[in-house]
Parts: structure tokens; C-alpha cells; sequence
């Protein structure tokens, strides 16, 4: 992330840079060739700096507890639309079938609208792809429901609140307290590599439930189970990496999670 803020800034004082004339002439604000003018030239690379200075400000912690929630806030987007989508129903009527169909696109379309934008501030842009395809979907549960999915679509909701709760946790009482710069990685330490196996599996959880929702829509009790057990096996792994302080011993939160896994397993 650090590197691809000072490679924008970079970027842009470059292509600022090279509008200015070599002949000692004023710069022109108009745009050569299609490109940019100066003034908006000016205004991008103002806003890059910005962007290096706020990540510096944050800090390695700080930084971790922003991607943290931000992918805590995808997983919300896919609990909340996994509800909107299970309180849906179909018609056996005919005569209001199509009247139905026209009001299910519209509702659809600002779903859509709604996922994407909650998707972009959280610059996860494969689970934003897989969101829309979720949302065009128009399929429900059968009212007799012989595959069990409604009861499968209540435990998943259940467990997912608790996902959302585990990323709140994370955020508060690990990485908070993290130092402004990046841990060495010192013989003995084994903070570097917790950390990245962690963030490794932070990030997968929102793309593995983004596939279990598609699961849903396609009502397939096979891949739902499939998908629901790698899932919170993810989720486990990520509160057994960080049930011990950096600093190894227990704390409030070591008891906290082990409160969230049985929690888990009884949802």
C-alpha cells in the first residue's frame, strides 16, 4: 500500500513536470492532446500527497485497523443483502408475475447501486464483481423447502454477525496496539509472520462468503455446506492466531475468543 501511494505521487509529478516548457514560456492550463491541464494535474498530485501523508500519520497499526474495518464492512454488505434476499418470495400467481419481475429489477438494480458503493470505499474489488452477480440473481427459496436452505441461510447469519464482531474485536485489541512503524522481525519474534498470515486470511474471509452467498442464490446445499465450513474454518484459524497478546501470556481478549468459537459452533 505504502508503495503504491509514493509511486502515484511519483507518477503525477512526472506528468506535471513535463507540461512545464523547456523554452521558459508560461504553463498553459489547457489540456494538449486529450490529456490533462496543468490546474487538474496540479489538483491530482495535490490529493496523492495528501493520500501518502494520511497513511504515514496512521501509522503500520493504524493502517491495519482501517483494512480491517473496511473488510469488516464488506462482510456486513454480504450479511445484509443474504438477509434482504432470504425475506424475498416468489409468486405462483401469473397474472402478477411479470408486474412482480418489473419491481424485483428495480429493487435489484439499487442493491446493486448500494453493494457497489459500499464495495468501492473498501477498494475490494473482486468481492464487489461477485456482489453484482449476486444481486442480477432472481432465484428464492421454495416455500417447501426441501433442501433445508432457510435453515442453512439462519445459521449463516447468525455466524456471520459473529465474523463481523470478530473483525471489530481484531481491529480494537490487537491491532490498535501495534506501533506507528512495521515490528523487526528479530530472532525470536514471531510477530512478522502472525502477522501475515493473519492479514492473509482477513482478506480471504469477505471473498469465501462472497462465493457462499452465490451459493445461496443458487440454492445448492452442497456447496453452501462446502463453502460454510471453509468459511468459518477461516474464521477459527484467525482467532487461534491472535488468541495470545504480541507479547505472548493472556488477556480479556485470549477469553474472548475462545468465547467466540464455541458461539461459532453452536450458531
Amino acid at each position: 500500500d505504502l508503495g503504491y501511494r509514493i509511486s502515484w505521487v511519483l507518477r503525477e509529478t512526472r506528468g506535471l513536470v513535463a507540461k512545464i516548457p523547456g523554452d521558459g514560456k508560461a504553463l498553459k492550463d489547457g489540456p494538449a492532446k486529450g490529456g490533462r491541464g496543468s490546474i487538474a494535474n496540479t489538483g491530482t498530485l495535490w490529493a496523492a500527497c495528501d493520500e501518502l501523508v494520511a497513511f504515514a500519520k496512521r501509522g503500520f497499526g493504524g493502517n491495519l485497523v482501517r483494512k480491517t474495518e473496511e473488510m469488516r464492512d464488506t462482510v456486513k454488505d454480504v450479511m445484509e443483502e443474504l438477509k434482504e434476499w432470504g425475506e424475498e418470495t416468489g409468486s405462483d400467481d401469473d397474472e402478477d408475475e411479470d408486474e412482480e419481475e418489473d419491481e424485483d429489477d428495480e429493487e435489484d438494480e439499487e442493491g446493486v447501486k448500494e453493494v457497489t458503493q459500499s464495495l468501492e470505499a473498501a477498494k475490494i474489488a473482486d468481492t464487489q464483481a461477485m456482489l453484482d452477480d449476486l444481486m442480477n440473481s432472481s432465484s428464492y427459496i421454495p416455500r417447501d423447502d426441501p433442501d433445508k436452505i432457510r435453515e442453512r441461510l439462519e445459521s449463516c447469519l447468525r455466524r456471520l454477525r459473529l465474523v463481523t464482531l470478530l473483525y471489530q474485536a481484531v481491529a480494537k485489541r490487537r491491532f490498535k496496539s501495534l506501533p506507528q512503524t512495521a515490528p523487526p522481525a528479530e530472532e525470536g519474534s514471531d510477530i512478522p509472520t502472525r502477522l501475515d498470515e493473519i492479514m492473509v486470511l482477513l482478506k480471504k474471509i469477505p471473498e469465501r462468503f462472497g462465493s457462499l452467498a452465490l451459493a445461496f442464490y443458487e440454492l445448492d446445499p452442497v456447496e453452501i455446506d462446502k463453502l460454510m465450513d471453509q468459511c468459518f474454518f477461516d474464521c477459527f484459524a484467525v482467532a487461534e492466531l491472535l488468541i495470545k497478546p504480541w507479547d505472548g501470556g493472556k488477556d480479556e481478549f485470549s477469553d474472548w475468543v475462545v468465547k467466540f468459537q464455541a458461539e461459532v459452533k453452536k450458531a
